[in-house]
């Protein structure tokens, strides 16, 4: 095993604070699995990375091994009115939903832009825009990193909630493979917020495509959303909370103008966003860390925040959020201590 020493990690997770790893890996080939997982009990904890999207370093690593997941591969496995891919967990997120559109696959389009790997989307079961991956997601393949047994897991078996699913609160469980089932006809999800009127524009005259659809959500994306490598951030810091459907009925008596989405378990969710604008900390900074002026769901490191930073800002908007509304916001990234 190639371990490399004292890599740097800022530039490795997209909120880049200032933190190292002392022994790093970058695992590209599926058939090193086995080799690398007898490598990793040499250590007293291995940290499995993606692109980082979803994951704040708060200190160096210096007690354990980080390997950055970099395999690749999309392989067809059946193909007629739908496609069936099975696709490596290195995979960049955005680029294969792209490789999808080029391929006639539809089915993701809503989900462009999502930063990240292939393999995290499963863990959170990644969602935009009314469409979540856990729609499309047939099997997924790994392996149980506590004692190496491989499992595949059908889509009932993976647990899949809001933003959750069982490998979010099994860690060990390391996924290397996600299979995916597309339509080859095209069915638009167009309903949420402007992404309609966005589409209708940009297709003109054309009668309207997922290509089309897949560059109203991009254009949506980027006019809301600052680019980590401009400005460091993970996206949305904060889940959507869900409350009981009495409470959000008490809550709209005094917010009238609070947007709410009812769920199918009678509860409703509600955007964390207006929470967080509505409490005063749209701009609030705290050191190097601000809630973004454009989308106060989205906390941006402004240029050498430290962990800290990234502590008081957060503690900041839930207590705040807690006293005014009654309701806890959840942090959407993992923190690495």
């Amino acid at each position: 095993m190639q371990i490399q020493h004292n890599i740097s990690l800022q530039a490795l997770h997209t909120l880049h604070l200032d933190v190292s790893a002392r022994f790093f890996y970058r695992w590209q080939e599926n058939d090193k699995l086995d080799e690398l997982l007898a490598h990793a009990k040499n250590y007293k904890r291995t940290i499995w990375l993606g692109s980082g999207s979803n994951t704040i370093f708060l200190q160096d690593v210096d007690d354990g091994l980080v390997v950055q997941i970099a395999t690749n591969g999309i392989e067809v496995i059946e193909e007629d009115e739908q496609v069936r891919i099975s696709v490596s967990a290195g995979n960049n997120w955005h680029q294969f939903v792209q490789y999808t559109l080029a391929n006639g696959w539809y089915g993701l389009e809503n989900l462009s832009l999502i930063p990240g790997t292939v393999g995290a989307s499963p863990v959170q079961n990644i969602g935009a825009y009314g469409v979540e991956v856990k729609d499309h997601i047939t099997r997924v393949f790994g392996v149980n990193t506590d004692n190496g047994e491989a499992f595949v897991m059908n889509n009932n078996e993976c647990q899949f909630s809001y933003r959750n699913s069982i490998f979010k609160q099994s860690p060990h469980l390391l996924i290397t493979e996600v299979e995916f089932v597309l339509s080859k006809q095209f069915i638009p999800h167009i309903d949420y917020g402007d992404i309609a009127r966005v589409a209708q524009a940009i297709a003109g005259n054309e009668k309207l495509n997922a290509n089309h659809v897949a560059n109203a959500i991009i254009q949506t994306r980027k006019a809301k959303l600052p680019n980590p490598d401009k400005m460091g951030n993970v996206g949305s810091f904060f889940h959507n909370p869900i409350v009981p459907a009495d409470y959000a009925k008490e809550l709209l008596q005094k917010y009238p103008n609070m947007p709410h989405y009812p769920q199918a378990d009678e509860k409703v969710k509600i955007a964390a966003a207006w929470l967080i604008e509505q409490a005063g900390l749209k701009g609030k900074k705290c050191g190097n860390m601000a809630v973004h002026q454009q989308q106060a769901l989205v906390l941006v490191n402004t240029g050498g925040a430290i962990a800290q930073d990234v502590i008081d800002l957060k503690s900041l908007i839930q207590s705040t959020v807690l006293e005014r509304f009654g309701i806890e916001l959840i942090c959407e990234p993992r923190f690495i201590t």
